[in-house]
């Protein structure tokens, strides 16, 4: 009978309620582009069979920025700076999953006003009992993987610009630290 509240996916059970990785607000001094030039991207580390997959089809798109290195637990300045670049300037950003179901990578992108489009072999989705995740990201399995440009080619300006305004509504009550105590609470 015991309810386990658990984030990134590693432990679940009937009695387990999904809970975002809260992850530190980013620089809030980021200039966040209406019109963005890239299609989608993805920056960060190999921890997962899913994100070399991604990586090795999308390396040679032009409409998809692409960096992977090795994980380290101290990310250099650099690789920091041109994750917030490229996520800033992308529609979509890549958040395949990496050691848990879901990654902080995520939420970063929500911050970051891009729709993230969650890449997971078992969807691990905080809130899913209020939420419709399809109103402001992406879901896609790892064997869609090589369909991701031609699924994000069918999103239209405005279905755009709708699930934008619907993370700007959800993110601070469902996705912030405040916000995730709150909705524990209102759990319990």
């Amino acid at each position: 009978d015991t309810i386990s509240i658990t984030a990134g996916g590693n432990i679940s059970n009937t009695n387990t309620i999904p809970n975002p990785l809260v992850c530190s607000r980013l620089n809030q001094n980021i200039d966040i582009p209406e019109e963005k030039p890239l299609k989608s991207s993805f920056v960060g580390s190999g921890t997962h069979p899913i994100r070399i997959k991604m990586f090795e089809s999308f390396k040679n798109d032009c409409d998809i920025f692409m960096q992977i290195k090795g994980w380290n637990p101290k990310v250099d300045e650099n690789d920091f700076n041109t994750f917030l670049k490229a996520t800033v300037n992308s529609k979509f950003c890549l958040c395949p999953r990496g050691y848990g179901l879901i990654s902080f990578r995520l939420y970063e992108a929500m911050q970051l006003g891009s729709i993230p489009v969650i890449i997971t072999n078992i969807p691990y989705l905080p809130w899913k009992d209020e939420l419709d995740w399809s109103e402001f990201s992406v879901l896609v399995l790892p064997d869609q993987i090589d369909s991701i440009p031609q699924i994000l080619r069918n999103y239209s300006d405005e279905k755009i610009k709708q699930m934008k305004n619907k993370i700007t509504q959800f993110y601070e009550s469902y996705f912030t630290l405040e916000g995730v105590f709150n909705q524990i609470l209102r759990r319990l």
